[in-house]
């Protein structure tokens, strides 16, 4: 009878901390909501890619060819300094993240609807 006890309260023990796992999983997942990620110095890939691509057609439109960022997927000093840039041309705060607010000026006025899967990857306030 005790060993049946002991195992009830481990299996009792382990369920209760999985659920607690679980439910700390969930809750941070949930506030993850769609549209609200987040592109910052230091971050790498498809995103960062898709900012490059919009901040250097922003400067082609403004003929500040020579202020183009390379395109290789690192948010480095001159995708900041280009960010940085753009959101001030918009009257923003000059944070350098690219979140809703940037990802979708950057986005609508830049990349549009020729490229779907920068819209899967930029954050917009869409």
């Amino acid at each position: 009878m005790k060993l049946r006890m002991k195992s009830a309260l481990r299996r009792g023990t382990v369920a209760a901390c999985g659920a607690l796992l679980l439910t700390t999983v969930c809750t941070t997942s949930a506030s993850a909501q769609p549209g609200l990620r987040y592109i910052r110095y230091g971050d790498r890939g498809a995103p960062v890619t898709c900012v490059q691509i919009a901040v250097n057609k922003y400067y082609g439109y403004k003929h500040l060819v020579a202020l183009e960022v390379d395109v290789d997927g690192i948010f480095g000093d001159d995708t900041l300094r280009a960010v940085k840039d753009f959101q001030r041309s918009l009257g923003y705060d000059q944070d350098g993240v690219v979140g809703p607010l940037t990802g979708t000026e950057l986005y609508a006025d830049y990349l549009g609807q020729s490229d779907p899967f920068c819209w899967s990857v930029m954050p917009t306030s869409y």
